[in-house]
């Protein structure tokens, strides 16, 4: 491959990893948005607490490092059993340990499609 090729596909690739990320902040606004419009709630449990660390080099020649946090958690609607997970600030995931109860909105025409009520 040419270096024109390899820098077209690498623009390509630029271009469809952004449309990704901007698709999915579009499709979980919406749900936000439905979730406070529709939403019901409904009592859930934490089943894991999870975070990872990622390091990135800046153009400085220093290091910046981010911690993401996520809660896993577990509700039922109707006799169904659901498992989510959320991406949740630093406060919340040091407030909640493994086996507390969390509040959970729904949607109970998709009972699927459901975050943590801090979150919406």
């Amino acid at each position: 491959m040419g270096d024109n090729t390899i820098y077209i596909v690498g623009l390509a690739l630029i271009g469809f990893i952004a449309a990704v990320v901007i698709l999915g902040k579009r499709s979980d606004r919406k749900l936000r948005e439905a979730l406070r419009e529709r939403g019901e709630r409904v009592e859930g449990r934490v089943i894991e607490r999870k975070f990872s660390t990622s390091v990135s080099d800046n153009s400085d020649g220093t290091h910046s490092t981010d911690t993401y946090y996520s809660i896993t958690y577990a509700y039922t609607v109707n006799g169904e059993y659901h498992l989510r997970r959320d991406s949740v600030i630093k406060v919340f995931y040091d407030r909640v340990k493994e086996g507390d109860t969390v509040e959970v909105v729904y949607l109970p025409e998709n009972p699927k499609k459901a975050q943590l009520a801090m979150t919406v």
